[in-house]
Order: structure tokens, then C-alpha cells, then sequence
């Protein structure tokens, strides 16, 4: 046995032989010569297993076997790091260092084992002095940057990544390393540029083609972050971060049944993820498992108890089977969510907490979109107010409208609080205070009155009916992806009846209605109405309104103008599953997708509801 045995046992290794290299590393360990060499190979070829304790035995023989031996103190050093145990890594490759102050392997691991057993500080100081040491050694600059990033400072750890870019051009992994630090500062379009260098360097690179995938997601680009995050796990199929990352994504884009056996997979190997068995939840219940979804949501909270993201869901999911008053009580962990898209009022008072108010002032304040604040305003007439005052803020194309609604003492647009408020609760927080339960109330028949038309919003006369046609609702609504629809699904509609058309759309979407006839279309909102007291005006003169679910629709609900709501197949929450009507709104009538993407069974139905109508 020789040095050149040693050789072959090592390419066999580096070819990815590894039985041959574990039984040749094995025979050489009989040599007192060969055998630090052999058992740090050994150690190697159980790290490329997967084994970290067997690696750990070997390589703890390797030291034994030299004690002075640099490779050895480093390979044990860094597979303490790789098996979790970033306390015995530190004191090893510290030793390492201490005696090899000219290696440049340990003081990388040193940093590595710094940062996992959390303590940054010490990896940067590890870190700077490793760059200063071996200015040209791209690795040495990448440790850096890591431990910049680690440490919360991304400006400097992207000059550090650049710097190591400088070295080393082409190297995957450093312009991997740039595209995570651009995407922390924000700067998504550099970060999905330096991922894209990094993939062109390695087209194999998994995490590569994973983080422009999440990348692209963040820029609205979903379609194509799908194709990326795909990639990346043909490359790494037992990655569970890229999986659970694909199916969060297809469930966005509406393929929950995709995302399904996605998020099972990584629950089944990772049980503890309480956010796979949240969005695994979320995912079933798109796909109308609703049982099974249920089940997903609970066993994420009992991982991580009160945990938002799965009290949220567990509302909707509470609220759409019709169980009220434990859908109203979770849906107050809106709040906790960390990306919760509405804002809470900034006045420093309390909040109400569904007493009498006994001469007290309660600010109310619409807190969601329009449709929102049009469905809850009617809770406001339950209040008892003892001698208070309630005062509503809300956006200001609603203040008009809503001045009318029960209950209500003022109206004020957002933004204009002031401090005459002595308790104050969010709107959509009143069924809960008020133990709303779901049943029908007495003002489904209709709340709020049409205002009297101004000459420019006054329909031309005409012997026809009319009906309102609205397609697209706001694209920032959680649900909008699902249930968007075309403006030519409408077209066949003209065909169903004699009827005038009103085109009550307004915004981006509006001009779509030079898809309609024009000698069928009596009239266009958009550029016309100012306000939803000025939609409210044009619907008053309407026979029936059509359209998907949007604040229009909720407003023709409010004001018991016949309403026919098209539902995507897994609806928002207030609709409930399988029912025709509602209790929200006696003149509504829901018409429900059959088939996912597919809108042609609905407007089929409406149009056989249009012949006999």
C-alpha cells in the first residue's frame, strides 16, 4: 500500500464510485501512514451518503490518527457544522486556525460554524480577517458576504459577493449568493439578472433556478416563476422549500389540485412544517376538500398554537360552511397576519368591545374593499348606543352613499380621524361583537335607497328593461385570479334577451365594452359616476344587475335591486357552498362555476334564466 493507492481511492470518490471508494479507503486505514488520509476519505464518502455520524467517526479517527493534521481538524469541523452541532464546530476549527493560520479551508467552516450556532458577530470578525489574509481567494470574499448577510447587512455583503464576482466570473454559486442579497435589498430585477448568470454558469444549480422562481413571483411574473420552481425540483426532488414554494404558487394561480400532493409530500417529511399543513389546508379547501382541509388547518395550530396564517384560513373555511360565530371569532387573526393588506386606525383609543356605548363616541372604520364596507354597515343598526354616537371612516368614494345607512351619526372620509373618539372597532369586526350567527336579517330585503339621478346620469327612455353588466372587480382582492372573467363571456347574454345593456364598469377594464353591440349598450359609468352614491343612482334604474362578485354587486344587494352574482366554483367566503340565494341579500341570486377556468356552463345558465326572465 502506497500514496498512489490513496490516489485511486480519492478518484474513485471525486467519480462517484462510492462503494469502491469505501472499500479501497477501508484497506488503506491498516497503514499508520495512509490512515489520517484514508479515514478523512471515509468521512467523505459517508458525507456524500448522507451519514453525518458515521462521517463524524471516521473523521474523529483521522484526528486521532494525526492530531496535527489541518484537513482532518477542518473535515470534523465542518461535519459538526453539517450534523447541527455548530458549539463543538467552533472550538474545532478555532484550534484548526490556531494551529494553521495560513489554511484557508478552516477559517471557512469556522465562519459557517459561527453562523450556526448564531453568533454573527463573531463569523463577521472571522470572516474579515479571512478576506484580509487571502485577498484573491474568491471563497474567502463569499464567507464574507455571508456573514454580512447573516448578519443583517446587505450593502455590505453584496460588495463582498461582487468582489468575489471579480475573482471568479463564472462561479454559480457567488452569482447565486448576489441574486439573494439583490432580492433582500429589494432589487428584485438584479436579482433575478445575477440568478440568471448563475443558472447559465450551472444549469443544474437548483437553488438557482428555485430563487428566480421566487423572484419572479414577487414580480408578478407567477407564470414563469412556475416554469423556474418546476426546474428546480426535477433538479432536487426532496427539496422541501422549493416544493412547498411551487405549491403555495400553483394554488395562487389556481391549480390547488396540483399544490395538493405537493404539500403532502412535504408534511410526510417534514410533519412538523405548521406552514405546509396551513397552505395544505388552503389547498384542499380550493380543491372543495373541505374536510380534509379542515383537518390540515387544526393540526397546523396545534403545531403552532394561535398561529394567523391558519386562523385565518380556518375563518373562511369556518365561515363558508356557515358556522358563524366561530368563523366571526377566528377572522379576528386578520390582524396578526404579518402582509394583512388593510390598516388598523392609528387613534390611541380603546377598542369597543360590543357594550353600550352610554354616551360614548365609536369610530368605525372600513377597513377593506368597498364591497366589504356595503355588506357590514348594516351592523351598525344593531349598536346599542345608550345615548352615544357612532361616526363611520371610510374611503371617500363611499362617504356619500353610506351617510344614508342606519345607525350611523357621521360619515367621514379615511385619513380625517380626529380625537373625538372614545372607543373605536374595525367594521368587519362587528359580527363578531354582536354574535352574528348567520341567519337571514330583517334589511336582506334592502338597506340603502338610490339617490336621485342627476341629468347626466338619467337613463334615455326606453319600452326595455335594463340590465347592469359588470366583469372585473379589483385586481388587488385576494380572489380576483379566480374569479375574473372576459368581457366576451358576456356577449352571448345580448343574445338572451331584448333587453337594454348598462355598462356600470368602471377603471381599466371599461373600454372592454366595445365587445358588446353598440346599439344594445343604453349606457357606459365609466368617466360618468364620481362615487358609489352616483352607481347607486344609475342601478335605482335598472331591472336586474349581472355580474361577477364585486362592490357593484353588493350594492345592488343593498339596495334590493334583483342581483345575479356569478361565483367562481370555490367562492369567497360569505357565499356559502351549493345555495342559489343568500341570506346577505333577498334580491340575489348566485349562479356558480361548475368547472374550474371555465365560465361557458354559467353564462349558459344565466342566459336560460334571461329567456324566461
Amino acid at each position: 500500500m502506497n500514496q498512489s493507492h490513496l490516489a485511486d481511492a480519492y478518484s474513485l470518490l471525486e467519480h462517484g464510485d462510492l462503494e469502491a471508494a469505501a472499500e479501497a479507503f477501508g484497506t488503506l486505514t491498516q497503514d499508520p501512514l495512509l490512515r489520517c488520509r484514508a479515514e478523512i476519505g471515509l468521512g467523505a464518502v459517508a458525507m456524500a451518503r448522507g451519514d453525518t455520524d458515521q462521517a463524524i467517526t471516521h473523521l474523529k479517527a483521522a484526528v486521532a490518527a494525526d492530531p496535527g493534521s489541518v484537513d482532518a481538524l477542518s473535515a470534523l469541523g465542518a461535519a459538526f457544522v453539517d450534523a447541527g452541532h455548530a458549539g463543538k464546530a467552533t472550538t474545532i476549527l478555532a484550534e484548526a486556525v490556531k494551529r494553521h493560520p495560513a489554511a484557508l479551508e478552516p477559517r471557512l467552516h469556522l465562519v459557517s460554524a459561527f453562523v450556526g450556532a448564531g453568533r454573527p458577530d463573531e463569523a463577521r470578525h472571522v470572516a474579515t480577517e479571512t478576506a484580509t489574509a487571502f485577498p484573491t481567494a474568491f471563497e474567502a470574499w463569499r464567507a464574507k458576504g455571508r456573514a454580512e448577510r447573516v448578519a443583517g447587512d446587505s450593502e455590505a455583503a453584496k460588495a463582498s459577493f461582487e468582489r468575489a464576482r471579480e475573482i471568479a466570473p463564472d462561479h454559480a454559486g457567488t452569482l447565486n449568493d448576489l441574486g439573494v442579497t439583490c432580492r433582500a435589498l429589494t432589487q428584485y430585477e438584479a436579482a433575478a439578472k445575477h440568478y440568471r448568470a448563475a443558472i447559465a454558469a450551472d444549469p443544474d444549480l437548483a437553488v438557482a433556478h428555485a430563487n428566480l422562481g421566487n423572484v419572479l413571483d414577487l414580480m408578478e411574473q407567477p407564470e414563469d416563476a412556475e416554469v423556474c420552481l418546476r426546474r428546480a425540483l426535477e433538479l432536487d426532488p426532496a427539496a422541501d422549500d422549493t416544493a412547498y414554494n411551487l405549491a403555495c404558487l400553483l394554488t395562487k394561480l389556481e391549480k390547488p389540485g396540483e399544490a395538493v400532493p405537493l404539500l403532502e409530500s412535504v408534511v410526510a417529511r417534514a410533519p412538523q412544517r405548521w406552514d405546509a399543513w396551513t397552505n395544505l389546508g388552503v389547498a384542499r379547501l380550493d380543491s372543495g376538500d373541505i374536510d380534509r382541509a379542515e383537518e390540515a388547518l387544526r393540526h397546523a395550530l396545534t403545531l403552532k398554537p394561535g398561529n394567523p396564517e391558519a386562523r385565518y384560513n380556518l375563518a373562511w373555511l369556518l365561515l363558508l360552511t356557515g358556522r358563524h360565530q366561530d368563523g366571526w371569532a377566528e377572522f379576528e387573526s386578520r390582524w396578526d397576519l404579518p402582509e394583512f393588506s388593510s390598516e388598523r386606525s392609528e387613534l390611541d383609543v380603546p377598542v369597543w368591545q360590543g357594550d353600550a356605548l352610554g354616551g360614548r363616541t365609536l369610530l368605525l372604520s372600513a377597513e377593506q374593499g368597498f364591497g366589504d364596507a356595503i355588506q357590514f354597515i348594516r351592523f351598525a343598526a344593531d349598536i346599542d348606543k345608550g345615548g352615544g354616537k357612532i361616526v363611520l371612516e371610510c374611503r371617500a368614494p363611499l362617504v356619500r352613499l353610506l351617510t344614508q345607512a342606519a345607525g350611523l351619526d357621521e360619515v367621514r372620509a379615511s385619513g380625517s380621524s380626529t380625537n373625538d373618539a372614545d372607543v373605536q372597532l374595525p367594521l368587519m369586526s362587528l359580527p363578531h361583537r354582536l354574535g352574528h350567527q348567520g341567519a337571514r336579517r330583517e334589511d336582506a330585503a334592502g338597506y340603502l335607497v338610490a339617490p336621485v339621478a342627476p341629468d347626466h346620469l338619467t337613463l334615455p327612455p326606453s319600452d326595455r328593461r335594463r340590465i347592469g353588466l359588470v366583469w372585473a372587480g379589483s385586481p388587488d382582492n385576494k380572489i380576483d385570479r379566480r374569479r375574473r372573467m372576459k368581457v366576451t363571456d358576456f356577449v352571448p347574454l345580448f343574445e338572451a334577451t331584448d333587453a337594454d345593456f348598462v355598462s356600470l364598469q368602471i377603471g381599466p377594464g371599461a373600454a372592454e365594452a366595445s365587445a358588446f353591440p353598440a346599439s344594445r349598450v343604453a349606457f357606459a359609468a365609466d368617466g360618468q359616476v364620481t362615487d358609489f352614491a352616483d352607481t347607486a343612482a344609475l342601478i335605482g334604474q335598472l331591472d336586474l344587475v349581472i355580474g361577477v362578485d364585486t362592490a357593484v354587486m353588493h350594492l345592488a344587494g343593498a339596495m334590493g335591486v334583483p342581483a345575479w352574482i356569478i361565483l367562481p366554483l370555490m367562492p369567497d367566503y360569505r357565499w356559502g357552498l351549493g345555495s342559489d340565494s343568500t341570506p346577505w341579500y333577498d334580491s340575489a341570486r348566485l349562479f356558480r362555476q361548475s368547472q374550474r377556468g371555465s365560465w361557458s356552463g354559467v353564462i349558459a345558465d344565466i342566459c336560460t334564466a334571461l329567456s324566461s326572465w
